[in-house]
């Protein structure tokens, strides 16, 4: 893979790679380990996912609409945008403009078993099941969730990179050839294996990270 230098994509987008928030136009890179997502800290998410979107490195970005109170996540790839809340019964995609995460395909045979309710709320198991082998696996929960539990401070973007590139520490990156790595959304970055010496009968297909204790009885 090759590195994708977050601060310097920033600087040559207009923005200030700082520490703190303080002025307008700074951000705040976090750059731990070398990754395949990008997490930011900025008074403009918007703005700055305008900006970073522009770049081919990029492919999605994903932030908190603005005055929500994290209850409206948006989803926004180069030519799409939408919109992700959660429900009592699982999930919404308003899909503003295009696909980002090209679930409408899979939304419509859901709709089509009745898993899609009246308030447009998405079945959260069957959404589970029907993208388990999914460009983008699970995708609306874990969006969700990293804005809601997964970060005691969750950071005012996510940006997804692509295959073929990572980011992260700058003089890490230079001592490390790196061949592959995780952390975005597709499934390339997300799936593994699951091994235990504990029999499980029936084993499921897949599993969320959060299950797997469960699973296992790891905890009582």
């Amino acid at each position: 893979g090759k590195y994708f230098n977050i601060r310097e994509a920033l600087k040559k987008a207009g923005f200030h790679p700082t520490n703190k928030l303080q002025k307008p136009g700074d951000v705040v890179c976090i750059e731990f380990g070398l990754v395949t997502c990008s997490e930011l800290y900025t008074n403009q998410p918007a703005t700055v996912s305008d900006a970073m979107l522009k770049y081919p490195q990029v492919e999605l970005a994903v932030y908190p609409l603005a005055n929500s109170n994290y209850s409206k996540i948006v989803v926004r790839s180069k030519t799409g945008k939408a919109i992700v809340s959660k429900t009592a019964k699982g999930y919404t995609y308003n899909a503003l403009k295009g696909d980002p995460l090209k679930l409408m395909p899979i939304i419509e045979k859901l709709k089509k078993s009745g898993k899609v309710y009246s308030d447009g709320s998405i079945d959260d198991k069957a959404l589970f099941d029907a993208t388990i082998d999914h460009i983008y696996p699970d995708p609306l929960a874990r969006i969700w969730r990293a804005y809601h539990g997964l970060a005691k401070y969750p950071s005012d973007i996510i940006l997804t990179i692509k295959d073929g590139w990572f980011c992260g520490n700058p003089s890490f990156a230079r001592t490390v050839n790196i061949a592959s790595t995780h952390g975005s959304l597709n499934w390339q970055n997300s799936v593994t294996f699951l091994l235990t010496m504990k029999k499980i009968n029936p084993c499921p297909k897949a599993l969320r990270l959060k299950d797997v204790n469960g699973l296992i009885h790891l905890r009582k």
